[in-house]
């Protein structure tokens, strides 16, 4: 299995800016949170990993955060203690949730800035130990209106790409891996031709076009294509036919028939 988005690689310092915005949120108001911590168990033997923490800020305005657990000795965490915050110091936490129960938290509302946010791996089982507090910050870009550059604008000028990797369904992808797509011929392949498209309309949004036209596009092409990797870095394959009406409605946001427009210097 490749690896996921949700549960991505190195501990990252998150930039994307890809926008499916209207109007902006209001500061953050965190739900009820549950922040007695489960105790630490000093006597254990074994430490629970600590998390590789993501923050996906691909939508503008909004994050979703993800992180890592990882078994050790057969154990596992249970809970986590997640922490977040819009200074580093965690002096007065935006969102303190002590016994969290899923490995990922959002899509959320924020204002425009930097956050931080810590997760720690927890365990109720006597002879494992609690894992260490990873820390991570994001920054939260604004919403724009924008314009929009075909697929083949990207393909052809990397030095203006505004991100150096994307996530294509449950797939992350770096930036090298993005433009091999790109240039790779759609040859009766679904999946090819819907992530050409796929990646202009978002490289677009990253880079300030408005994607409140396409949001829905987008989820559904994310959706479609789940964890199917595309060639020529995986196998995968869709029937044209189910793709088809997918690559038309962002194929249109791209060349500026629908969506904020095309931009004028492309």
């Amino acid at each position: 299995m490749r690896r996921s988005s949700a549960l991505g690689g190195v501990i990252v310092l998150a930039a994307l800016i890809l926008a499916a915005c209207g109007e902006s949120p209001s500061s953050f108001t965190a739900p009820s949170a549950v922040t007695s911590d489960l105790s630490a168990q000093p006597s254990g033997n074994v430490t629970l990993p600590n998390p590789t923490i993501t923050a996906d800020v691909s939508t503008c305005e909004h994050v979703t955060l993800g992180w890592t657990n990882i078994a050790v000795s057969g154990y596992v965490a249970q809970r986590w203690h997640m922490q977040l915050d819009d200074a580093p110091d965690f002096a007065s936490v935006l969102y303190n949730n002590a016994q969290y129960s899923t490995t990922s938290y959002g899509p959320i509302a924020l204002t425009p800035g930097t956050y931080w946010v810590r997760v720690k791996a927890m365990s109720t089982e006597s002879r494992v130990q609690n894992s260490d507090w990873v820390v991570i910050s994001f920054t939260v870009v604004e919403c724009s209106s924008g314009c929009t550059m075909s697929q083949g604008y990207w393909k052809n000028h990397e030095e203006d790409w505004p991100v150096g990797g994307l996530t294509l369904g449950s797939v992350a992808y770096a930036k090298s891996e993005l433009l091999s797509v790109l240039t790779t011929p759609v040859a009766g392949n679904g999946l090819i031709s819907l992530a050409h498209q796929l990646i202009g309309a978002k490289l677009n949004i990253a880079n300030g076009a408005n994607g409140s036209a396409i949001s829905s596009t987008i989820a559904a092409a994310d959706a479609m294509i789940g964890s199917l990797v595309v060639p020529p870095v995986g196998a995968g394959n869709l029937a044209p036919g189910t793709t088809s009406a997918l690559v038309t409605a962002l194929t249109n946001y791209n060349e500026g028939i629908t969506g904020p427009g095309h931009c004028q210097s492309q």
